[in-house]
């Protein structure tokens, strides 16, 4: 479409989570002719910074609102909900687009109150409040009290939720009685696969390596603690942990307590890693050992860069990873079943690369990001034509 008068706003937790999971398709609706505007939470790590600054550089109208991830701090939050608000119904934007459950939370009410136009959800996983392995009374309420609020939020006469996964495209329907003909499952935000055009076996180094963010949730504990009995048998084999070590999280593990395992020697932590594609090219097995996902991105880079997989049977992790054809699937929070996993792709080089060509092809076929991109632009149009 054309018209330089509709406007969207996409409402989210963080800058980052934006430009890597989501800029292709503002960048997309922006050529289309819609305006793009972006509202985001505090800084989630130190480059926070300097991707403001990237969105910026497109021509995408940035404003970074007061509130953050975690419930940390009631005063704030109020005041990030306020100025919000303020913005949206100064802006009267045409279609809000919510990602993260804060941005879902926050962008949703607000996109109620002012009878927004159109109401997008992106459901990259319930988040961390929504684990399975948390349990505990504190959680339940907030379980409760986000499931309240979200039941009002899905109201809205005009809505799209997008899901990444059957488990979540399911709860929706059947738990918050959404029509299916409201739901959208797409799987993932896509990758840009020119960066694996050059997938070459011959390149691959003994590396078993991790991508995330230092969070419980995501099974690093799991990763570390395979990671030091593997490499007792495997002294050749390095294993790697990439993700920023200052991202702000209730679930965060302590940088005192990754330094501590640095120390031991048997992981390397590397930290935030800008072209993560090299380093995937560059490895021969990933693993995810993580409780509960969307549809997970790292899963599909290791996918397209010829990665054997290790990964948990669980929501979002499964529909990414084909049980004996790109990888293995274990019980969540199993360090003994991720350990007998990955040794048996250690001790395999043409089991790695039998499902590392199995990957390749099954990202290649689902997974490009102009796919994704076109799926939401096609939402877009469809609900600003209703």
């Amino acid at each position: 479409m054309s018209n330089n008068k509709k406007k969207i706003a996409f409402f989210v937790n963080h800058a980052n989570f934006f430009v890597s999971h989501r800029l292709p398709i503002a960048l997309e609706a922006k050529r289309q002719g819609y305006q793009v505007h972006i509202l985001a939470g505090q800084e989630a790590t130190k480059d926070d910074v300097n991707y403001e600054k990237e969105i910026e550089g497109y021509g995408l109208k940035f404003h970074r609102v007061n509130f953050r991830a975690s419930f940390s701090n009631i005063f704030a939050e109020v005041r990030g909900l306020l100025e919000s608000y303020k913005y949206l119904s100064k802006l009267k934007p045409d279609i809000v687009h919510c990602i993260s459950p804060k941005g879902c939370l926050y962008g949703g009410i607000i996109s109620r109150l002012l009878k927004t136009k159109a109401l997008v959800l992106s459901i990259s996983g319930m988040g961390y409040i929504f684990t399975k392995n948390i349990d505990s009374n504190k959680f339940n309420f907030m379980q409760s009290v986000y499931s309240r609020f979200l039941k009002f939020i899905l109201k809205h006469k005009n809505l799209t939720v997008i899901v990444q996964n059957k488990d979540d495209e399911t709860f929706f329907h059947e738990y918050f009685a959404v029509k299916k003909s409201d739901i959208s499952k797409i799987q993932g935000s896509g990758i840009n696969l020119k960066l694996y055009e050059n997938v070459s076996f011959s390149n691959k180094k003994k590396i078993v390596m991790m991508a995330s963010r230092p969070l419980h949730k995501k099974g690093v504990v799991e990763f570390i603690k395979s990671s030091i009995i593997l490499k007792k048998r495997h002294k050749d084999w390095r294993f790697i942990l990439a993700g920023g070590l200052d991202y702000e999280s209730p679930d965060r593990i302590s940088s005192s307590i990754i330094n501590e395992w640095n120390k031991e020697g048997s992981v390397e932590f590397l930290g935030h890693v800008k072209n993560i594609s090299d380093l995937y090219l560059k490895s021969s097995i990933v693993c995810l050992p993580s409780y509960r996902e969307g549809f997970p991105k790292t899963l599909i880079e290791a996918s397209a860069s010829g990665n054997a997989i290790v990964t948990t049977n669980t929501t979002g992790c499964r529909e990414a990873v084909e049980e004996g054809k790109s990888g293995f699937l274990v019980n969540v929070g199993s360090v003994e079943e991720i350990v007998i996993c990955i040794e048996k792709l250690i001790n395999s080089k043409a089991l790695r690369e039998e499902f590392g060509n199995y990957g390749m092809k099954e990202a290649r076929l689902k997974h490009s990001i102009d796919s994704i991109v076109e799926k939401n632009i096609k939402i877009y149009d469809n609900l600003i034509t209703k």
